[in-house]
C-alpha cells in the first residue's frame, strides 16, 4: 500500500510541476489514441486532449534526457490488448505505445522502452475512460487504484474539495440513519481544514455517494502543506442506509482518484 501512495504522490506532483508547458505551434489539435486491442475489427480511435498529450511527450523527453530507456523490440501483434498508441500532428513527436508499466517510443533511432511505473498509461486511461464502450474497458488492464463502479450521477462541487473517512467503520450497519465522518481539506491550508460545508448525498439502489466540500480559501494567500486536520461531521441520512456501499465522491474520479488519500479507492464501507 505504501507503494501505491508513493505512486499517487509522484503522479500528482508531476502533473502540477509540468502544467505550465507552452504548447508547440501547430500542435494544439489532432492528437489521437488508438486502443490496439482487436483482431478482425477496427480498433477504437479517439481524440486526446492537447494538455494530456503534451504531458506524455514531456515525460518521454525528460526520461530520454536522463539517459533512461533501452532499445527494444516492438510489441508483437496478436490477440488481446497491445497498448494505447498515441500519435501527434507534430512530426517531431514520435508515436508512443503506452503499456501498463512502460512506454515504447517509436523514434527515428528505433524503438526504445521506458519504464515509468504506469504513469503515462494511467494518465491516458483516465482521460479516455468515460468515452470508451464497456467491452473495451473490460479488456483493458486496470489501473491502481481501480476506477470504482459508479452508476449514479456524481454530485456537483459546492466548494473546495474535501475527502472523508468513517470515524468508526465498525459502527455502520444497514440500519444506520446517520454517519460520523472525518473530513479533510485536500488543498494546502497550513494544516487547517476549516469549515466543512453541508455534505451532498447521491442515492442509488446499491450505493450512496457522499461529497464533503469545504469552504473556499481566501485568494492570494500562500499556504504550507503540513497535512490538514480532520474535522468531525455527522451526516443525517434521513432514512436507513440499507444494503448500500458508501463512496467518497472525491476519490471516485481523477484527479482525486490518483492522490495519496485515495490510495485505497473510493469505497469507504460495504454491506
Amino acid at each position: 500500500m505504501v507503494g501505491v501512495a508513493v505512486f499517487a504522490l509522484v503522479v500528482g506532483a508531476w502533473w502540477l510541476l509540468r502544467h505550465d508547458r507552452v504548447a508547440t505551434p501547430g500542435a494544439a489539435a489532432g492528437y489521437r489514441v488508438e486502443v490496439d486491442l482487436f483482431s478482425g475489427r477496427d480498433n477504437p480511435v479517439l481524440p486526446l486532449e492537447p494538455g494530456v498529450a503534451e504531458e506524455l511527450w514531456l515525460l518521454v523527453a525528460d526520461q530520454r534526457a536522463a539517459g533512461e530507456g533501452a532499445p527494444a523490440e516492438p510489441t508483437p501483434g496478436g490477440l488481446g490488448f497491445r497498448g494505447l498508441v498515441v500519435t501527434s500532428p507534430n512530426p517531431d513527436d514520435p508515436p508512443l505505445r503506452l503499456l501498463p508499466d512502460a512506454v515504447e517510443v517509436n523514434g527515428t533511432d528505433g524503438v526504445h522502452r521506458l519504464a515509468d511505473g504506469g504513469l503515462a498509461y494511467t494518465r491516458v486511461y483516465d482521460a479516455l475512460h468515460d468515452h470508451l464502450d464497456a467491452d473495451v474497458l473490460a479488456a483493458l488492464p486496470p489501473t491502481d487504484p481501480a476506477w470504482p463502479d459508479v452508476h449514479t450521477p456524481l454530485p456537483d462541487a459546492v466548494g473546495s474539495p474535501g475527502s472523508w473517512v468513517l470515524a468508526d467503520p465498525a459502527a455502520v450497519t444497514a440500519a444506520s440513519t446517520s454517519l460520523d465522518l472525518l473530513v479533510t481539506r485536500v488543498e494546502c491550508s497550513g494544516g487547517v481544514t476549516g469549515e466543512v460545508l453541508p455534505p451532498v448525498l447521491a442515492w442509488a439502489d446499491d450505493q450512496l455517494l457522499i461529497r464533503t466540500d469545504v469552504a473556499p480559501l481566501p485568494p492570494g494567500q500562500p499556504r504550507t502543506c503540513p497535512g490538514n486536520d480532520a474535522v468531525a461531521v455527522t451526516v443525517d441520512l434521513g432514512r436507513p442506509l440499507g444494503e448500500r456501499a458508501l463512496l467518497d465522491v472525491y476519490c471516485a474520479r481523477p484527479p482525486g482518484l490518483r492522490f495519496a488519500m485515495c490510495a485505497e479507492g473510493a469505497v469507504r464501507w460495504r454491506p
